[in-house]
């Protein structure tokens, strides 16, 4: 809560306090202002006509004779349509003759107030109480203007406003809560506490949806599994239904090349001691023959010669070692 010093009544206050006690004219005092702006030390307050960075303005709700030298004037302020917080440095009392508005009286924070910019959710209100101390104050001849005066109802209607906005314990609706900050967690996991801080929990959800983002950098989702052998993408995995579909393709392929030898083949020591027939060689769908050499005899090396045009075999049978050509052409 803000403290103010004791107010300053103007030069052109005391002007129109010296009118209405001598029953020239009757003061209406008019508006309250706050100003943002701070005075240096040693202003002299009194010979203010306005307020410098006046930031709201409002109808005082309440005036009233304390006493036979005291005058109370009573304001209210809320934050609506306030898009940015400001210092309550200066409250200041205006008032009129009927025609003619004055700074009538200035008091200065000692402690100023801050006025919060609207969230959109819950209002906030200062009321302040000037007092200014008038000689002869009894013979003033004040007017009020009803259209500042916060009755009863008003009160009720803003304290029912407010309630609307809280969230209670049970069935609370934070659906346009704003969260302006979050607590910096390093909960790998958001696990609420007891009597939690909703921005608390919101920075434990969000270090929780940070991790889930870099985690899902490697991670394979079932939808992304190829089922098939002709995708040709390098970052999809394949399917293990696929190493069956493999397996039954080898043992087919290895079936059919029994007895036979591809051109692609390139090895050493190739032992078929065991096989009496001879032995076909396939090329692009043409068959060649290689025919038996001895009981027991190898295919140490097979390669296409530089001109592409044979087979180059190097054999070893019967304890002797052959070199044989097939014509490719």
């Amino acid at each position: 809560m803000g403290v103010y010093k004791k107010a300053v009544i103007t030069e052109a206050g005391e002007a129109l306090t010296a009118r209405a006690v001598s029953g020239e004219v009757t003061i209406q005092f008019s508006h309250t202002k706050t100003s943002a702006y701070t005075y240096p030390d040693g202003t002299n307050l009194k010979k203010l006509t306005d307020l410098q960075e006046v930031k709201q303005t409002v109808i005082p709700s309440n005036i009233q004779l304390a006493n036979d030298t005291l005058v109370s004037i009573r304001s209210m302020f809320d934050n609506n349509g306030i898009t940015q917080e400001y210092l309550v440095q200066n409250v200041g009392i205006y008032a009129s003759d009927g025609e003619t508005e004055v700074l009538f009286a200035i008091c200065q924070a000692t402690t100023p107030d801050q006025m919060p910019a609207f969230n959109g959710v819950a209002p906030s209100s200062f009321i302040y109480n000037v007092q200014i101390s008038i000689a002869q104050a009894e013979q003033l001849s004040i007017s009020v203007n009803t259209a500042g005066t916060a009755t009863v109802q008003d009160v009720l209607d803003l304290e029912q406003k407010m309630e609307e906005k809280k969230v209670d314990s049970s069935g609370g609706d934070t659906a346009d809560t704003l969260v302006s900050a979050f607590d910096t967690s390093s909960d790998s996991f958001p696990v609420p506490a007891e009597r939690e801080k909703a921005r608390t929990r919101w920075g434990k959800m969000k270090k929780f949806a940070e991790d889930f983002k870099n985690w899902m950098t490697g991670v394979c989702l079932i939808g992304q599994i190829v089922n098939n052998c002709v995708t040709n993408r390098a970052d999809l995995p394949l399917s293990a239904a696929q190493g069956k579909v493999l397996m039954d393709l080898y043992t087919v392929l290895n079936t059919k090349l029994n007895g036979k030898l591809s051109v692609n083949s390139r090895f050493k020591y190739l032992y078929l001691g065991e096989i009496n027939n001879a032995i076909t060689l396939d090329l692009d769908d043409t068959e060649y023959t290689i025919p038996r050499m001895g009981a027991n005899y190898c295919i140490r090396n097979m390669e296409v010669t530089s001109d592409l045009k044979r087979i180059r075999l190097s054999v070893y049978a019967d304890s002797k070692f052959y070199e044989r050509f097939i014509p490719l052409e």
